[in-house]
């Protein structure tokens, strides 16, 4: 469970961000997921199909057995967008 987020979002992220804020929780008396959302870059145009994309894993719980797992779920989700640049280091999905 996290407590409530800063978020900052560009493009795709922002657009995320709105879908996020958008939904409520599970839990009426929940407090807000953000604390501040901060959005740059972000069409004010988004075709239906691309809506329709992020519908499918905005908002939707996924555990992975492992990093290597949770690599491979992100590869396949963005490949239609542009490739995705392996990470050579643990460094790059672990917190400090």
């Amino acid at each position: 469970s996290l407590a409530r987020v800063h978020w900052v979002g560009t493009s795709m992220g922002g657009l995320i961000g709105m879908c996020i804020a958008a939904t409520p929780p599970a839990d009426a008396d929940a407090p807000p997921r953000f604390a501040s959302i901060t959005m740059n870059d972000v069409g004010p145009f988004v075709p239906a199909h691309a809506l329709n994309r992020l519908a499918e894993y905005v908002g939707k719980f996924v555990a992975f057995d492992d990093l290597a797992a949770a690599e491979a779920a992100f590869r396949e989700r963005f490949k239609p967008f542009h490739p995705v640049v392996r990470c050579r280091s643990s460094a790059c999905a672990e917190p400090p």
